[in-house]
């Protein structure tokens, strides 16, 4: 086998792939209680009367957990697979990045002013490197191919790079209308629909990510020395 620590790498992103959809789903459907609201971030987060409170704290724990602990997998996986491949160290930083951003923001949550402008920038700083992370694990993943000499497994991968990048886009676009940019009907549409965009690609994005793992995975253990 030629990369047999990339093998046992691949496994563990596999894993945490699927911790990571707790996450991804928490923060769609708190996306789309916003959007449906009719209210910003900051002012949902405030209103503490609201029956809305208790699902943020639930959703917001799922979250942090499942990025915590994915996370941890994550990084046990990009270790192993660097081993036998160095692209995966990009993905080592900033899925560290990643957790701490968004570990981060989490203080800043319920603040208002200030602070509120500082729980934003993590955020979105948050999502830039969870994005990351993806793109470099991909890469790595194409590289290992590349070497392989499985040409179907490159261009799968470049496939999953244009509906990711497709999916963060809008995800961004969505977060900074809605907290940086002055509500009115026409922002509030776009967000929304950007909103329900992300819901869709993310989806997709899982339906083919999944299980290119799980094939690159297949290649590894099938490679001879």
């Amino acid at each position: 086998m030629r990369f047999p620590n990339a093998k046992k790498g691949i496994r563990n992103i596999f894993r945490s792939e699927i911790i990571m959809l707790f996450f991804d789903l928490a923060t769609a459907i708190v996306s789309i209680i916003v959007m449906v609201a009719g209210a910003d971030l900051n002012k949902i987060a405030l209103d503490e009367i609201s029956g809305l409170t208790l699902v943020f704290m639930i959703l917001g724990l799922v979250a942090l957990l499942s990025l915590l602990i994915g996370g941890i997998f994550r990084i046990v996986g990009f270790l192993q697979a660097a081993r036998d491949d160095q692209g995966f160290r990009l993905a080592i930083f900033f899925t560290l990045s990643a957790v701490l951003f968004n570990f981060a923001q989490s203080f800043f949550q319920t603040k208002g002013g200030a602070l509120g402008w500082v729980h934003a920038i993590l955020s979105v700083l948050g999502v830039i490197a969870q994005m990351l992370v993806t793109v470099y694990a991909i890469g790595g993943m194409m590289n290992l191919s590349r070497k392989s000499h499985r040409d179907d497994l490159v261009g799968k991968g470049k496939t999953i790079l244009k509906v990711l990048l497709a999916t963060y886009a809008c995800r961004i676009t969505a977060f900074i209308i809605t907290v940086f940019v002055r509500a009115n009907d026409f922002n509030q549409m776009v967000a929304t629909l950007l909103t329900y965009a992300v819901a869709v690609l993310t989806a997709v994005q899982y339906l083919l990510y999944l299980p290119y793992l799980f094939r690159v995975g297949k290649m590894l253990g099938a490679e001879k020395s």
